[in-house]
């Protein structure tokens, strides 16, 4: 017996499709939100490279600092040399004791010990500013900028650009 009907090869297709009218407001909540969200992130970036930034300048002034105190450490050493130089002069002369030779020796050698101590740190502040930036400076001093970039006011710091995009996030929650 044979049916007539439907072959097998032949399928059923539908569409259904359903759109929202109003969602209360939702979406537009959402979407708020997502962008406070970007904004605080974007803010918190800022407020890190602003401390990386800080952090760079205090490395840069310590390399300045510790420059400048071994030419003070080299003048006085020159100083040194020329008292001890002295010293024994007198001496040799019978107007000044042995001891007095010593004890401007002593401090001769307390410099030289305070130069390699001033070596090994601006070394270590070398390899810390190569480290942040990324720059072989091979021993010399890292350039002056050629401008002078003055730093904003404290009420644009990135930290409260932070705290009012984290306000405005919540309040978008709302």
């Amino acid at each position: 017996m044979d049916y007539p009907g439907i072959k097998q090869w032949q399928y059923k297709a539908g569409v259904d499709v359903t759109q929202q009218i109003w969602d209360g407001g939702r979406v537009s909540a959402r979407r708020s939100v997502a962008e406070s969200e970007a904004e605080v992130s974007l803010k918190s970036t800022e407020n890190q490279l602003y401390e990386v930034e800080a952090r760079v300048e205090q490395i840069y002034f310590g390399i300045l600092l510790i420059d400048r105190r071994i030419e003070c450490n080299r003048l006085t050493s020159e100083l040194m040399d020329s008292t001890l130089a002295r010293v024994k002069s007198l001496v040799a002369n019978g107007v000044a004791m042995r001891s007095d030779a010593d004890e401007v020796e002593a401090s001769r050698l307390s410099m030289s010990q305070q130069r390699v101590e001033l070596d090994a740190m601006r070394r270590g502040y070398m390899a810390m500013m190569q480290i942040f930036t990324g720059v072989d400076f091979s021993g010399e001093n890292p350039a002056i900028p050629a401008e002078s970039v003055a730093r904003e006011s404290v009420w644009n710091h990135p930290q409260l650009s932070v705290f009012d995009a984290r306000q405005r996030e919540l309040e978008s929650r709302r």
